[in-house]
């Protein structure tokens, strides 16, 4: 008996079919015993269409593992080795950058003989950017990153450029964290500024706190507070570098 071609994925039109073919079958109080033993019951048989169909619905699937040539066959073990090659050194940039680390792992992918696909590059998108305000904080994330982009066990070309980065960034940190150290004010909140700041410093030779009405005084401060944060920023903008034009690094 010959049933119609059928998609795997009709389960519900595969039994109904099945089960016609039965009762069909059944109904035959003509055939003798011969033909009932020699002819199958049921056969199914699938399309070259439905095959194809079947196998996109499963790409791990081999629809003929033996038609490989042995060239084919090498270079299919040449690209398992290399997808679980990518696969790991972009895992350990990932499991080392921590929280710096944008997102997971990108690849790119190359279709092997066996027609399945086969990751051979790879990339993991990391920031670099300082935190502001705070170089202690930015000196950790540059060591965490430096870490991150020597992680694996053969880094690439892109991988030194990105610790080169993490250096460079790491120096600078330092270099901040230095100027506040030596200049403590830095720090001060506005009560402790205000302490800190000589009110007197521009009264004329000779005046003394005596000399000053507790209004004068008040107005000695908050402008000996303008000047001196005015100055500061002046000197800030002065000794500043241009900003880097981006702070994202692809680890490779």
């Amino acid at each position: 008996m010959h049933v119609q071609p059928l998609l795997l994925t009709s389960v519900n039109l595969v039994g109904s079919t099945l089960r016609s073919s039965r009762s069909s079958y059944s109904s035959c109080s003509s055939c003798d015993e011969a033909q009932k033993s020699s002819q199958p019951e049921d056969e199914l048989s699938l399309s070259p269409e439905a095959q194809a169909a079947a196998a996109a619905e499963d790409p791990t699937a081999s629809t003929s593992p033996t038609e490989l040539t042995p060239e084919e066959a090498e270079q299919v073990d040449k690209l398992k080795s290399r997808d679980q090659e990518v696969r790991q050194h972009e895992q350990a940039h990932l499991a080392a950058a921590g929280g710096f680390a944008l997102g997971g792992p990108t690849f790119t992918y190359q279709k092997g003989p066996d027609g399945q696909q086969y990751a051979i590059g790879g990339e993991v998108q990391i920031d670099t950017s300082p935190i502001e305000g705070d170089p202690e904080a930015t000196i950790q994330k540059a060591r965490v990153i430096q870490a991150a982009a020597q992680a694996p066990a053969e880094p690439s070309s892109q991988d030194k450029a990105v610790a080169a980065a993490a250096a460079q960034l790491l120096q600078s940190a330092q270099q901040e964290l230095r100027e506040q150290q030596a200049n403590p004010e830095d720090e001060l909140d506005g009560e402790q500024l205000l302490s800190a700041v000589d009110v007197n410093a521009s009264a004329k030779p000779g005046e003394t706190d005596a000399n000053f009405t507790p209004r004068q005084a008040d107005a000695a401060a908050k402008s000996a507070v303008i000047s001196y944060f005015l100055e500061e920023a002046q000197q800030a903008y002065s000794q500043s570098s241009p900003q880097a034009s981006g702070n994202l690094f692809l680890l490779a």
